[in-house]
């Protein structure tokens, strides 16, 4: 046996070199060609599981959120027909976000956002959307934007606004109502009970719900306009066996709707339906808004412009208060008298005064 040293020379055929190395390249890019075949799969059933709501699949486990996961996405979805141009880029550790704005040749300017997140809290992520350099950008282009939010950590979509419209579909979300059945689990209410379908609904567990500044519950607030229940993601309502889509959680153009339990407050049983309909978003819009995050001081000044059913119950929440100048603008004059009653003591038409 022969033992071989590192200065062992042997005789070498130049031919059979030359197609040595020939045959280990190809195998090189054999195996480089099946590598990126394999990751730009991975990264198609990333896009897929996040933009299709499931959970099921396990994206890449980097911690950190870079350019490249919103690149990929967004060039998934955008329409790659029109020119899409950078409005909006934040990036840090765990978030990532981008907005893009497009003018079609026929049709209004639209925008695009996309916010990819991984370990993130409510809490955090609540921060960054209310960070003031952001949101004065985010302010000018609220018109024809379309939003997704994603969890890169178990890619899930977690809220989407400016959605393709489901149709065909139930509207309506102010009604008053009997609860007529309820689902298993449900004890807060029972047949019989008068209730107010709610589309910004509670599920009670999340940090929002626990918080007294806000009720953008993280269950219902963003996944009740999907068109379909929750727990199964099918619709309740159907024609000639054709389903039809629910609409914000509440579908109440109907005689009878299906809501989720988070969605229902139930009222004072003596409560008249026909008057108390509109407590369920027109009041509560108009007088939370002003009671409860305005939060007038006595003695101070308010103006709300519009003096519909939401800028009347606006109005009201200043009374109540205790604002002592509550200054109504609207076009429509006739509408000063009426809102006399609701506190309104100065009243401006813009294009009369």
């Amino acid at each position: 046996m022969r033992t071989l040293r590192s200065f062992d020379v042997f005789p070498l055929n130049l031919s059979n070199f030359y197609g040595g190395c020939a045959i280990l390249l190809l195998l090189l890019l054999l195996v480089v060609t099946l590598l990126f075949l394999l990751n730009r799969k991975s990264r198609s059933l990333l896009a897929s599981s996040l933009i299709s709501d499931s959970s099921n699949l396990n994206p890449r486990t980097s911690n950190t959120v870079t350019d490249a996961d919103l690149k990929f996405l967004m060039d998934e979805i955008l329409n790659q027909n029109h020119k899409w141009e950078d409005v909006i880029d934040k990036t840090n550790h765990h978030l990532c976000y981008k907005a893009k704005s497009t003018k079609p040749k026929n049709g209004p300017l639209k925008y695009w956002s996309m916010t990819v997140f991984n370990d993130i809290s409510a809490e955090m992520l609540r921060n960054f959307y209310m960070d003031n350099h952001y949101r004065k950008q985010w302010d000018n282009t609220v018109v024809e934007h379309n939003q997704l939010q994603l969890d890169k950590s178990d890619g899930s979509e977690v809220g989407r606004t400016g959605q393709t419209p489901l149709f065909p579909r139930i509207f309506g979300h102010e009604a008053g109502g009997i609860v007529e059945s309820v689902g298993e689990g449900v004890t807060h209410l029972k047949p019989g009970d008068k209730a107010l379908p709610v589309f910004t609904g509670e599920c009670g567990e999340c940090p929002h719900c626990k918080s007294e500044e806000s009720n953008m519950c993280d269950l219902l607030r963003i996944n009740t306009d999907r068109g379909v229940m929750l727990n199964d993601n099918k619709s309740r309502f159907s024609i000639n066996g054709e389903p039809i889509n629910h609409f914000v959680g509440t579908s109440t153009f109907s005689e009878y709707t299906v809501v989720h339990a988070g969605c229902v407050a139930k009222i004072n049983p003596e409560a008249p339906l026909d008057k108390v309909c509109i407590l369920s978003c027109g009041i509560c819009t108009g007088l939370g808004a002003t009671v409860n995050v305005a939060k007038p001081k006595p003695g101070s000044s308010v103006a709300i412009f519009g003096l519909g059913v939401v800028g009347l119950a606006a109005a009201e929440g200043a009374r109540i208060s205790g604002a002592s100048r509550i200054i109504g603008v609207d076009l429509v004059s006739s509408r000063f008298e009426l809102a006399k009653k609701f506190g309104v003591n100065e009243f401006v038409n813009p294009e009369v005064d």
